[in-house]
């Protein structure tokens, strides 16, 4: 019997995150958003949109092709001065040719309806509603203020995110709304003819250029000039356009987008956030501490010595290096192994250990993640609780030492 970590406890097996990412945290079940595509003096044009991953929906057996689920949207606008209604509904049918497909969180459900109405304060009343499974999956009311003299940019650009829990926050009118959907891909409305070519920056780095499309044009930079990605084309005025964006080369931080016209250049900033990122990876030093688990003595040497700009580069190159998806910016490696220290830090934390991620269950849950099966043993020299990976081949086994508290006691072959 031995309380030491076996040395192959001391290596990470984020070779098993194949199971690990399916626990990814999903997006919500249901997105909307409200935004203006066209307005003149006295009238606007507002697009209704939503989103839901398929793994919320219903599907059915459909004889033809596989399964279905048919989705209605309904919008009521409530014009609160006049009490005019404005009523636009649709029916989306959606089919896919597998049962996997069906539980998808990364595949969604979208659809949009337009209407055109007078400026003004409106209600609207959205509701979303698979008729024949009698479920509502939507039911809002929201409330919003399109003023006689209030200006909203004619070019209304909307970002949808390329991962689950990265998503870039929409540009939208009050600009406070989530739209995270899970296709890369960037909406705009024209309103004249673009003919300039434009382009994406960041930090004077170029991401990859995607491929030209006929007939557009549009750029966009962070806070430096050097073009990230670049499209070109011409479109008639009033269409809306659905591009394909890759959002998934770019890393955090602030952005901007240009869109040149023949006489001026409207710029409209944004920011690519993880919007579910692990809390230990957000404080910095902490999320350094822990590369102690997975790093030996003199890598962590290395990474740790410098100034603090040179620590985070360095800090990023480890983890770069074990990033299973490494043409993309999302690290999934890294992404897991915080997921599993933020458990740790709350799950096991004691009255003597404030930090959970510290003890014996809390460093061994964050190198192999959850165990298939936890048991409790009461023996006559003390409680004893069982961590079982069959994966792994092995058993980890915990002894209290104090009320709460487990010290590891042994490994066992399966």
């Amino acid at each position: 019997m031995t309380r030491r970590f076996d040395g192959w406890l001391t290596m990470i097996l984020l070779a098993i995150t194949s199971s690990a990412l399916a626990q990814r945290p999903g997006q919500k079940s249901v997105s909307s958003a409200i935004w203006v595509l066209s307005q003149d003096k006295d009238s606007l044009t507002v697009c209704v949109a939503y989103s839901i991953p398929f793994r919320n929906l219903i599907f059915v057996r459909d004889t033809t092709k596989g399964f279905a689920a048919t989705l209605s949207l309904s919008v009521d606008a409530v014009d609160s001065v006049t009490g005019e209604n404005f009523h636009q509904f649709r029916i989306n049918r959606v089919l896919v040719d597998s049962y996997g497909k069906s539980r998808s969180a990364k595949l969604v459900a979208e659809d949009c309806v337009t209407l055109q109405i007078p400026r003004s304060t409106f209600t609207f009343n959205i509701e979303i509603r698979d008729d024949q499974q009698m479920i509502t999956y939507l039911n809002t009311v929201l409330k919003k203020h399109f003023h006689k003299h209030q200006s909203f940019k004619s070019l209304q650009p909307i970002f949808l995110a390329s991962e689950t829990d990265s998503t870039l926050n929409p540009i939208v009118e009050e600009s406070a709304a989530e739209f995270p959907y899970t296709v890369k891909a960037l909406f705009i409305t024209s309103t004249q003819n673009h003919r300039e070519p434009a382009a994406i920056f960041k930090d004077n780095q170029k991401v990859s250029p995607i491929k030209k499309i006929k007939q557009i044009s549009l750029s966009i930079k962070p806070k430096t000039r050097d073009s990230l990605i670049e499209f070109s084309f011409n479109h008639q005025p009033g269409n809306a356009l659905l591009l394909e964006f890759p959002t998934d080369t770019l890393n955090e931080g602030h952005y901007e987008i240009h869109i040149r016209y023949p006489d001026r250049e409207e710029i409209y900033p944004f920011s690519y956030v993880w919007m579910e990122k692990p809390n230990t990876l957000l404080d910095f030093h902490f999320a350094l501490q822990l590369l102690k688990y997975i790093a030996d003595d003199s890598t962590y040497k290395w990474i740790t010595s410098g100034t603090d700009q040179r620590v985070k580069e360095k800090f990023e190159e480890f983890w770069k290096e074990r990033d299973p998806t490494p043409k993309t910016a999302y690290n999934e490696a890294e992404a897991e192994f915080y997921r599993r220290a933020d458990y740790a830090v709350n799950a096991f934390r004691t009255a003597t250990a404030l930090n959970g991620a510290a003890t014996d269950r809390g460093k061994v849950y964050i190198l192999y993640g959850k165990p298939e099966k936890v048991e409790r043993d009461l023996r006559n020299d003390g409680t004893y609780e069982i961590w079982s990976y069959p994966l792994l081949r092995r058993k980890i086994i915990f002894k209290e030492v104090r009320p709460g508290e487990f010290k590891l006691y042994q490994t066992e072959k399966l």
